[in-house]
């Protein structure tokens, strides 16, 4: 609306309203479905809002500012049975907690101490009556890197850990390692950019040099495509996203909105 009213800039500008970020990769459905065909930028911003970030404040990275973004799933099949026989079964139970036991050594034995990975296992769904083994069982969880290598690394591991319950414990081991989003990369000359329409917009002492950190983010498809930078926008004080307390800074919204106003007026000079 406020650009469509002032007109205060020279080219073309597109706005992207992508569905589907978190889990599904919206922005990588978006390309499969030919969004850069017709509409692909010269370069591209973003924003996610952050908690603990005073409102009016502005985080800005040159380079890897989330990791690559990775969800596993495992089902587990044995042999069930009364849990008083538990000779006569298959048991996916003791499978599940070896197998996620073992995972804590992949991040603390295998990975580089100086290379960041995490290893999480978020879910694990097994048994459902306290007197009887039961025949399948299910493990998910998410592994987050900051490079090709330790994420090739991890994914190997993993296999191996679960190919090697199979003969322990005599079960099946179904492991899909399912990655999903590439680290986001902001590239330096746009990044720049982004910090001076910061200054501008929020003034020097508000803005701030973001701390990579191993979240996740689907602008980084966008990234891999077109130069860009996907900058960080306070919040305000309150409860970190993915948290049932979670509440969104209305207040936040201008600050948003004209750094978007001002990277258009800044690189499309009219």
């Amino acid at each position: 609306k406020y650009l469509n009213e002032t007109k205060n800039f020279d080219g073309t500008v597109y706005l992207y309203f992508q569905p589907a970020e978190e889990g599904l990769g919206g922005a990588r459905i978006m390309l499969e479905d030919g969004a850069f065909e017709k509409f692909k930028p010269d370069e591209m911003y973003g924003l996610h809002n952050s908690p603990g970030l005073p409102v009016g404040m502005v985080a800005y990275l040159s380079g890897a500012l989330y990791a690559n973004s990775d969800r596993f799933f495992i089902d587990i099949t044995g042999t069930g049975g009364h849990a008083a026989y538990p000779h006569l079964t298959r048991d996916p139970v003791v499978a599940s907690a070896h197998i996620i036991t073992q995972f804590q050594s992949v991040i603390s034995r295998d990975v580089d101490p100086f290379k960041q990975a995490v290893l999480s296992s978020c879910i694990v769904d097994v048994g459902t009556v306290d007197n009887v083994i039961p025949e399948t069982g299910t493990i998910k969880g998410t592994v987050r890197t900051r490079c090709a290598e330790t994420r090739d690394l991890v994914d190997r591991r993993m296999t191996e850990i679960c190919k090697g319950a199979e003969k322990a414990f005599g079960v099946n081991v179904d492991f899909v390692f399912d990655r999903r989003y590439p680290m986001c990369v902001n590239t330096p000359t746009e990044t720049e950019y982004v910090y001076q329409v910061a200054c501008d917009v929020v003034g020097e002492n508000n803005v701030l040099q973001a701390e990579p950190n191993m979240g996740g983010e689907d602008f980084a498809f966008f990234l891999e495509k077109v130069p860009g930078s996907y900058f960080l926008l306070g919040n305000g004080h309150g409860s970190n996203v993915h948290t049932p307390t979670y509440n969104f800074n209305d207040e936040s919204m201008p600050y948003g909105v004209s750094m978007f106003a001002g990277l258009v007026e800044s690189r499309l000079v009219k």
